[in-house]
């Protein structure tokens, strides 16, 4: 009786996670890349016929495009994790399905660019070593969301800082603005001192000059010797 219901628990488990148990997988190898790829694949809403013809060929049919045709995996690719970062995330081992449509022509292709992009990151997938499975590269992306949104202390710093940053800019402007104001007022009251000085220096070369001038008439109306 256990074992029939262990049996039953297995196959609905099975059945309610179909795409779970595929892209599950205990190391990222080629061949996990390549289930975990074929799954995604045929459980994508947009896509419309994808049966496996032979090894590596399939018939696809999808509304991301119009396409009904062959495809061809060309190569499957396993990257290991880069060095040097801390994040879960930028550990993951990336992998990624080549592919070929032959029933695309160029023309085609550059019409139906947007559909085939959005289509195309399917085709790229990241092994979660946590939950041993694969992820999609929509997956990935909320992880990087996630990993963002978490505040830590750095960042709660630089949240305070960022709140105060535009008052304090301001504050430092009207301070400048306010001390080349003072400066520039200094400037013109020097100038205007120096040009009252320099008006009264004229002032009284013109009198000296009146006064020589006077002075020479005087001298040149009186009477000369007999």
């Amino acid at each position: 009786m256990n074992r029939k219901i262990a049996v039953a628990v297995a196959l609905a488990s099975l059945l309610l996670f179909p795409r779970l148990s595929r892209c599950s997988a205990d190391q990222p190898t080629k061949e996990s890349l390549l289930a975990a790829w074929e799954e995604i694949q045929r459980t994508d809403p947009h896509t419309k016929v994808f049966e496996k013809l032979s090894d590596n060929h399939y018939r696809f049919k999808t509304d991301w495009f119009p396409y009904d045709g062959e495809l061809i995996v060309l190569n499957v690719v396993v990257a290991p994790p880069p060095e040097g970062f801390e994040a879960p995330w930028a550990r993951m081992t990336m992998g990624t399905i080549e592919i070929e449509l032959p029933g695309l022509t160029r023309e085609q292709r550059e019409n139906l660019m947007r559909g085939i992009e959005i289509w195309e990151r399917s085709n790229t997938l990241y092994y979660d070593s946590g939950a041993h499975r694969w992820i999609t590269s929509a997956e990935f992306q909320k992880r990087i969301m996630a990993t963002a949104r978490r505040p830590s202390g750095g960042s709660r710093w630089i949240g305070i800082a960022s709140q105060y940053a535009v008052p304090l800019v301001l504050v430092v402007f009207l301070l400048f603005a306010f001390s080349m104001s003072r400066r520039s007022k200094t400037v013109i009251d020097e100038s205007r001192r120096n040009l009252k000085i320099s008006l009264e220096q004229q002032a009284r070369m013109v009198q000296l000059l009146e006064q020589v001038v006077a002075l020479l008439e005087k001298q040149s109306d009186k009477p000369g010797p007999p």
